[in-house]
């Protein structure tokens, strides 16, 4: 039996393998910067494979959400944001982490941190109440919460609330 003949499409990617190490390596890009580029690269094109990638990484965040461990890896949080991950809460979690030493009481030098699961926050040292205003993520995050359904925040209420405003990257 002859000799078996490498696979050329395996020893492309190996190749390429290299090329990215060496890249991470010679920048300030890491390969997991590289990956999620890639991800959405290929998820913004109308494809099949695009369509399973941006399920893949949706259902990531939602895990991730569901289980909360956005708590205990706020990286993963992030690169599943900036991959292209479409869950709302996956955004608005990586946008308060991100702004987590912006994120204080501004009340008569109080300086609390604020706190809250949503874009109704408080302050831990005055209990001020807050609304963060995030560019089209606080309407996502609030259309889709349970507390707006059962009427335990109305939109009246927290229009009377001081606002935070950030922008999403």
């Amino acid at each position: 039996m002859g000799k078996l003949k490498p696979n050329k499409k395996l020893q492309r990617m190996q190749s390429i393998e290299t090329k990215l190490e060496d890249i991470a390596v010679s920048t300030d890009i890491t390969v997991e910067d590289i990956l999620s580029a890639a991800l959405r690269l290929v998820t913004s094109k109308e494809s099949p494979l695009s369509k399973i990638l941006q399920y893949s990484l949706d259902v990531a965040g939602d895990q991730l959400i569901s289980e909360e461990f956005y708590q205990q890896y706020p990286d993963l949080t992030e690169f599943l944001a900036l991959s292209g991950c479409s869950n709302e809460e996956i955004l608005f979690r990586m946008w308060t982490t991100n702004h987590e030493k912006e994120l204080v009481c501004g009340t008569d030098n109080c300086g609390g941190i604020l706190l809250g699961g949503c874009p109704r926050v408080y302050c831990s040292k005055c209990g001020t109440k807050y609304f963060l205003e995030i560019d089209y993520i606080t309407d996502l995050v609030c259309s889709r919460c349970v507390a707006g359904n059962i009427k335990e925040c109305k939109s009246k209420d927290r229009i009377k609330l001081p606002k935070i405003f950030g922008e999403f990257p």
